[in-house]
């Protein structure tokens, strides 16, 4: 069998931004590179923040099954999968967030390749 090497963006569909600031008064989840265990590679922690207070880094939409890998400190390796419970939050600008076509990838495959 021969494998093809592809470039990962190939196989990872684009993913939308908001700005949680022009709805201030609704309540949003925020996945902070701090909320992710770096043990465990998932997120620990994502705080309710109202629109008004939501720090400026608050902008990109993530889904269910969404690979966040941290762009900040790489060495640390915060890396982690979205779980259902967050489908439609709103992470920092501070992640890649690898959104796999699952057509032609399992999201479960590039959450491992990137760990």
């Amino acid at each position: 069998m021969t494998w093809t090497a592809v470039k990962i963006r190939s196989l990872c569909e684009r993913t939308g931004t908001t700005d949680p600031r022009r709805r201030p008064d609704l309540a949003f989840r925020y996945i902070d590179i701090s909320g992710i265990d770096r043990d465990l590679k998932r997120i620990g922690t994502a705080a309710e923040v109202m629109g008004a207070d939501a720090p400026s880094r608050a902008r990109q939409v993530v889904k269910a099954r969404d690979v966040l890998v941290s762009t900040v400190r790489p060495n640390l390796n915060a890396v982690a999968m979205v779980p259902d419970d967050l489908d439609g939050e709103v992470a920092s600008t501070g992640f890649c967030i690898l959104r796999a076509m699952e057509q032609v990838l399992d999201p479960r495959f590039l959450f491992y390749f990137t760990r």
